[in-house]
């Protein structure tokens, strides 16, 4: 069966969220698709997501 997720983000930016989030649902064997509304967002973003490295 299909699941879909939807977020609504109050408390924290998608550029702190978006990151770990992908980070759960990947080591949950899941897929994930991310849409943007520019392309200066998907760059962002890439640089944002190859960089990232939670604190431990």
């Amino acid at each position: 069966m299909t699941e879909i997720a939807f977020y609504h983000l109050e408390r924290s930016p998608l550029e702190r969220a978006l990151p770990k989030l992908l980070e759960k649902t990947l080591e949950a064997g899941k897929r994930a698709l991310v849409v943007v509304g520019s392309v200066e967002r998907v760059e962002a973003f890439d640089g944002l997501l190859w960089t990232y490295h939670q604190e431990a």
